[in-house]
């Protein structure tokens, strides 16, 4: 065989060594041969390629015989997607190329390069295709052929390749018969495959967990999403929503406690739990007064021959701080007990903070709130949290709750207008001894001195303390409460996006790809902001948004055929700050294809600034893309062009405004960063 044939017959042998064919002129046809009944799933697919493969195999054409051999090796980026290099003896560099499982075709399909998808069939035990080419011209064959391929996985560790090209009378042109055969088992983790992981706290009453289970059912993600209760709901427990987890092949666990403090005395419980600590804490070993469906019980944790169980005594005939007697309850006065049994899971498990003072809670008790405030001057609206008797512990509470008292209040002041008079906070379980001003009943009759009181709850869901607690302690004083369905967070959809946001901040932050001539470029969100801010990590609204936009049209398969390169990228951006030019620079390499709208006034941007079209040079293809108008807060672009004049020596504007600003520009820049693309984008005409 001449040299020229040699190299071209490599070019050949490389694509279909890789894992397809070089290309398909006429689509590809089903395996005749395949039985739905028995076929191999996508999933376990994927994980019989995964690995480092060794391979010996034989090229024939017509009567010429070529030996092969060399690796494969295939990395998965996913349960059913993967990345793969091939290296043949005797060849320099290396071939590579994706293969994923297109559920739309219900196709396994593979691509080298620039280079159009190919498409194969799942059979009983690889895979497989029959097709038409339009000759081999590499290897001198003009004549269209048929082409029969397979790929037949003999065991674990061995697979047999068949490749046959035959001509229109059906004698064989070319041939390459093979096997493979693993020399590196896949690592047991080749990716992250995500699960999300929603605790809650439990009770007896459906009517409390039915709104939870709501919310959880609402969080939209791209990763399985589970909902088990701490205690009191025997049929979700934590145990078995991580059971589930594990069933659906998750390697990490993002655990998200939906409980209102990251200082409850229930997060310890919950890290051991969760396999996190090896004993709890010995503030959780302290009674504390509960209420269970209306009943006051003394719930304690024992430990029994190395296990903890949570103990539940009644309080018989004595009536409680709450104005509940409390008399026999669960058998006659006898306790109950609930083990704590951690979880048993190969998976990595992440747990996050609680509610604490984030800003998508303040805008649910916002929301609360104003359906109550009838003048706002004249009105104080007063915070109602659990709390706790620990010292340390409440310290935490009482942070968390002045910080969301003082976004109610900039919310309400510069975000809706409302000139609220002040908004305080304050909670059914201080230690009495050293905070007794902050005990519900002390902070509204103080609030009543000089103003009308509006009474919010900060709880998880409805139930004791929402309905017959709070206003039990508040018997005899004068204020307004909100009607049943908004004196708890849930079902609100704000949680349902808590739930999103602080599971995404603990996952890896996604990556812009880019060519830059051979060279494939990873860009990070810090290598832009860090760009942005001239060697330190700036990241602001405007850098989000850039990066993000960016995230969401590369990845346009129809528009870019793969990943784009640079030179062959196009933006035209509507906002003219220097965090959209510098992040669209980084990640183009120049300015040479940037363009700002004509006319785009730095000071007085509204949403329509935040616009974007990429276009793909060779084809003058684009897409033009939009942040969605309800992804900004209330007020945000008033205030934006108020602080910017202010600094311009031309207006003035409060230490309280510009706070107000500061915090919805951390409310935008968290949605900007954090929510799923098509959460913040939609497309433009």
């Amino acid at each position: 065989m001449n040299e020229t044939k040699r190299e071209n017959t490599v070019v050949l042998l490389t694509c279909i060594l890789l894992l397809g064919a070089l290309t398909l002129s006429t689509g590809v046809a089903s395996a005749e041969d395949s039985n739905l009944s028995e076929q191999i799933t996508p999933e376990e697919l994927f994980e019989l390629l995964s690995g480092n493969w060794s391979f010996n195999g034989t090229m024939t054409i017509g009567e010429q015989a070529m030996p092969t051999s060399g690796t494969r090796t295939v990395s998965l980026t996913g349960p059913t997607t993967a990345d793969f290099v091939l290296v043949m003896e005797g060849e320099e560099g290396a071939e590579t190329g994706e293969a994923w499982w297109d559920t739309d075709r219900e196709k396994f399909a593979i691509t080298e390069g620039d280079e159009e998808p190919r498409y194969y069939d799942l059979l009983p035990n690889g895979y497989g295709s029959t097709y038409e080419m339009d000759g081999l011209p590499e290897l001198d064959i003009m004549e269209n052929v048929t082409c029969e391929e397979r790929e037949t996985f003999v065991d674990d560790n061995t697979t047999v390749k068949t490749w046959i090209a035959k001509n229109i009378t059906g004698i064989v042109v070319a041939k390459w018969e093979g096997t493979f055969t693993r020399i590196k088992a896949a690592p047991v983790e080749e990716y992250e495959r995500i699960g999300i992981l929603v605790i809650g706290h439990g009770s007896p009453s459906d009517s409390w967990c039915a709104p939870v289970r709501s919310a959880v059912q609402n969080v939209s993600s791209p990763y399985p999403v589970e909902l088990g209760f701490l205690e009191f709901v025997p049929n979700e427990t934590i145990n078995i929503a991580v059971d589930k987890l594990d069933e659906a092949g998750v390697t990490m666990i993002i655990a998200v406690p939906l409980f209102i403090s990251s200082h409850s005395g229930h997060i310890g419980e919950i890290e051991y739990v969760l396999g996190l600590r090896e004993e709890l804490p010995m503030m959780s070993m302290m009674s504390m007064r509960v209420f269970v469906e209306g009943k006051e019980l003394e719930r304690s944790i024992v430990s029994l021959e190395g296990r903890y169980c949570v103990s539940y005594m009644p309080v018989a005939e004595t009536v409680s701080a709450m104005g509940v007697t409390a008399k026999q309850h669960h058998g006659g006065g006898e306790a109950e007990e609930e083990e704590l049994v951690p979880v048993d899971t190969p998976a990595e498990i992440v747990l996050t903070n609680a509610i604490d003072d984030h800003w998508a809670i303040a805008a649910i008790l916002v929301d609360h709130a104003t359906m109550l405030i009838e003048d706002p001057a004249n009105e104080t609206i007063v915070l109602v949290a659990h709390g706790t008797d620990n010292e340390s512990d409440f310290a935490g509470w009482v942070s968390s709750s002045e910080s969301l008292a003082e976004q109610m209040r900039l919310k309400l002041r510069y975000g809706m207008g409302l000139n609220i008079n002040d908004v305080r906070c304050s909670f059914v379980f201080p230690n009495e001894t050293l905070h007794s001003d902050l005990l519900v009943s002390a902070v509204v009759e103080n609030v009543s001195a000089t103003s009308h009181p509006i009474v919010v709850p900060l709880m998880v869901s409805e139930g004791h303390f929402t309905t017959r607690g709070i206003p039990g302690l508040l018997e005899n004083l004068s204020y307004a409460y909100p009607e049943e369905g908004a004196r708890a967070l849930t079902p609100h959809p704000n949680v349902a996006e808590w739930i999103e946001l602080t599971a995404a901040k603990a996952l890896s932050y996604p990556s812009v790809q880019i060519y830059d001539g051979e060279e494939l470029l990873t860009i990070t969100i810090e290598d832009a902001g860090k760009y942005h801010g001239e060697g330190v990590v700036e990241i602001c609204p405007c850098v989000a948004s850039a990066f993000k936009s960016t995230l969401r049209v590369f990845s346009e398969e129809e528009l870019w055929n793969g990943t784009p390169h640079r030179g062959d990228v196009k933006i035209n951006s509507g906002h003219p700050s220097d965090g959209h030019m510098m992040t669209f620079e980084y990640i183009m390499g120049s300015t040479e294809d940037l363009t700002i709208d004509e006319g785009a006034d730095i000071v007085n941007i509204t949403a329509d600034n935040y616009v974007y079209t990429f276009t793909r040079k060779s084809t003058n293809d684009s897409v033009t893309i939009r942040v969605k108008e309800e992804i900004f807060p209330e007020r945000f672009f008033e205030l934006r062009t108020k602080c910017k004049l202010a600094k311009m020596g031309k207006g003035d504007v409060t230490k309280e405004e510009k706070k107000a600003f500061k915090l919805l520009w951390e409310e935008l820049k968290e949605k900007l960063m954090y929510l799923q693309e098509d959460s913040i984008f939609e497309e433009s005409s």
